[in-house]
């Protein structure tokens, strides 16, 4: 299996559940919470093979004592993976219990994310029907409700012991069951006060998991913005867009981002700003379907996860289906954490089982690394320097949510939001491509002090799109209802003007740069009242001084207009190419600063790596239906792998005779229709997938017979990637 190892427990039929006392324990007392259980009776009978080879596998696999905690549906479907209905029970297995695995409540009925405690003692879990979360023993005992809401974590506090079960409280509507506003936490095992931890933003309940010195936390904010928050500071810092988060149990901040794929992770170590792929569906009968329920363990060697996923057809969410050939796999990454070397199979009946949680016995040495020094992984943002007089920044979208101000205050980064074919580049830049990018409101120097009469700076860096030589478009700038810009940037053929304001109305500038396609330009952009003129700079270099026939006025008076990024409103004609580094500044930037800033850009534009890319003639053997919205949700954007196969190669090196194209089936929840017929020829920028890691938060939608094709993406000027 290609270096991989499997520690098979056998392939046996189904087991009929049971429940029983652990080795040595007790059995479970009935369930009396009123209004709680409404189940039935499990029938008792002796388990099978498989599960009597369980303990003793899992304990040499995880090379310690281990307990494993999930969720089986028991009527034989497997058709409720995310468990909202009351037709579960909730498992257990103990390398200690010689038994194998077992019912660890003796009623079906609803459960969710079974969490076990740092012990490994006890099991906290929620209920959607109720939405309400639970503590029982290990050994069936002592269930207790704990309170309204959703346990989302554990935590115990390394300085005083305390443990902390972390929740929060969810709705009733479909989004509202996924999200919380405010996440709480409160002791575990004794009365006191309840702490709001945060509130900054909303999160996803799937997953929120602590570091070991509790300072950060993962999540979705919400999703698929997934990230860091900094729970001492009450910042968080997005890393890409995904699901499925989830923490390495100690002080490294490693936190994973599940992809759309549903089939690997990326890894993300904040503190040394890297990040790699790691594939998570390579386990022995995987069959290359899908894979759910990702979870570090508390041991970061070891995770969980549920599959393989194959209900269903192509172009669906098979997540959403489910199927009863779903189990639990316990995976072990190797020692470099670059792949995984080893999987264990935990279940196998033919029921579906989900959400599993994993806890294995803590040695000294882990302890030791769990108690290493806490460190702030929100970056040391050196762009933009000037800070004294922002009225708005937006950098990429892997910025924090703020950035330091002067003194101490906070300056918010953007936030913008893209519609359409506007999606995050490589570099986490805005990739335009038909589409646009939007801020919530312009902003604008305070009209009744001095900055009013400071002139102001605009900052940006551009990169038209290679294959375009001209362009007729707004780039980007403050636009109202009737489609006036306020203030603008814009691109006439391959000259750059600027729209600025004035007591006569909008008035237009001659152009103040040539833009070349293709190459990154950081342009700034200054606007002076008295006298009035403009001045623009090219990487550091000033190009012209024009006076200009009004002074720039900000009326007082107007409303903030949404600062638009890649035309004006829809109807207008779109500009095509990339867009970072943002900045509106309530002053004159003078040239020092101008300066010091294109130094910035540069350092930072020249670490990046070209990409191979190759423009071809391919002729379309194959490309999907569109499937419906309905069947991603909750995603709203979907690719589907379209099969090519090459005709000639117009530039670039190209080896490949027959290759897989992920192209957009469905933007902005409604479906995209092929752009073209079966049997045509289709002339395409291609460039590897794999060279654009902000496409693995994307659903891709790709039959399991094209999956050993090469897959690429289309970059050309009308097909965005």
């Amino acid at each position: 299996m290609g270096g991989m190892d499997l520690i098979s427990t056998g392939n046996t039929p189904p087991p009929v559940l049971e429940h029983r006392p652990p080795h040595g324990g007790h059995a479970g007392v009935p369930l009396r919470l009123a209004g709680w259980l409404f189940g039935v009776l499990l029938i008792c009978r002796p388990p099978l093979a498989f599960t009597d080879r369980l303990p003793a596998a899992l304990q040499t696999f995880s090379g310690a004592p281990a307990r494993l905690v999930w969720i089986q549906q028991v009527d034989g479907n497997g058709d409720d993976p995310f468990c909202w209905e009351r037709r579960h029970v909730l498992m257990a297995l103990d390398t200690e219990d010689p038994g194998g695995e077992r019912v660890l409540l003796d009623r079906v009925d609803n459960y969710h994310r079974p969490i076990l405690s740092p012990s490994g003692s006890q099991v906290i879990f929620s209920q959607h029907t109720s939405r309400r979360y639970y503590r029982i023993q290990w050994d069936g005992t002592g269930l207790e409700e704990l309170g309204e809401g959703y346990a989302l974590a554990l935590w115990r506090d390394p300085e005083t012991q305390v443990k902390w079960v972390y929740y929060t409280v969810t709705g009733h509507d479909e989004w509202e069951k996924h999200h919380g506003s405010v996440v709480y936490r409160r002791p575990l095992d004794e009365p006191g006060p309840v702490e709001k931890i945060w509130d900054r933003t909303v999160i996803t309940i799937d997953n929120f998991q602590l570091s070991a010195d509790g300072t950060q936390a993962c999540a979705q904010f919400p999703h698929p913005r997934a990230g860091i928050a900094n729970l001492v500071r009450h910042r968080w810092m997005p890393l890409s867009r995904g699901c499925w988060t989830s923490m390495a149990p100690d002080n490294s901040y490693w936190t994973w981002v599940f992809d759309g794929r549903h089939r690997n992770v990326t890894i993300h170590d904040p503190v040394n700003d890297r990040a790699w792929m790691v594939d998570i569906h390579s386990a022995p009968g995987m069959d290359g379907y899908e894979v759910y329920h990702p979870r570090w363990s508390n041991h970061r060697r070891f995770f969980v996860i549920t599959g393989p996923y194959k209900t269903g057809r192509m172009g669906q969410n098979l997540i959403t289906a489910g199927g009863p050939e779903i189990e639990v796999y316990v995976g072990r990454f190797s020692p470099d954490y670059q792949r995984v070397e080893a999987w264990l199979q935990i279940t196998s009946n033919h029921r579906g089982d989900f959400y599993p949680d994993l806890w294995i016995s803590p040695s000294p040495d882990r302890a030791v690394a769990a108690a290493a020094t806490s460190r702030d992984v929100l970056p040391t943002d050196r762009w933009p320097r000037v800070r004294d007089s922002i009225g708005f920044v937006w950098d990429h979208a892997g910025q924090p949510d703020e950035l330091d101000g002067p003194d101490g205050a906070s300056i918010p980064h953007g936030p913008i939001e893209g519609s359409g074919r506007a999606f995050w580049g490589r570099h986490q830049d805005m990739w335009l491509a038909g589409g646009r990018f939007a801020s919530a409101a312009e902003r604008r120097p305070d009209p009744s002090g001095a900055a009013s009469d400071a002139g102001m700076t605009f900052e940006a860096v551009l990169t038209p799109h290679a294959d375009l030589s001209g362009q007729d478009a707004l780039i980007w700038g403050a636009v109202d209802d009737e489609q006036t810009p306020r203030w603008a940037w814009v691109q006439t053929q391959n000259q750059l003007r600027i729209v600025w304001p004035s007591a006569h109305g909008p008035q237009t500038s001659l152009p103040v740069l040539a833009l070349t396609p293709g190459q990154p330009h950081h342009v700034i952009v200054t606007l002076s009242p008295d006298p009035p003129r403009i001045e623009s700079w090219l990487n550091g270099s000033r190009l012209v001084r024009l006076p200009l026939d009004a002074p720039p006025e900000w009326p007082p008076d107007e409303e903030p207009l949404p600062l638009l990024f890649g035309g004006g409103r829809p109807a207008d004609s779109s500009w095509f190419g990339q867009i970072e580094a943002v900045a509106i500044y309530s002053r004159t930037l003078n040239a020092g600063e101008i300066q010091a800033h294109a130094t910035l850009q540069r350092e930072r534009l020249g670490r990046r790596e070209a990409i191979p890319s190759a423009v071809v003639d391919a002729r379309l053997l194959e490309a999907p239906p569109p499937p419906e919205p309905s069947s991603i949700a909750p995603y709203r954007r979907a690719l589907s792998g379209h099969r090519y196969a090459l005709e000639s190669v117009l530039s670039g090196t190209f080896p490949d005779n027959e290759f897989v194209v992920a192209e957009w089936s469905i933007l902005d929840a409604a479906q995209v229709e092929p752009r073209h017929p079966i049997g045509e020829i289709v002339r395409m920028r291609l460039e590897p997938f794999e060279s654009h890691p902000q496409m693995e938060s994307e659903r891709l939608l790709i039959d399991t017979d094209l999956m050993l094709l090469p897959l690429f993406i289309n970059a050309s000027a009308h097909q965005p990637p």
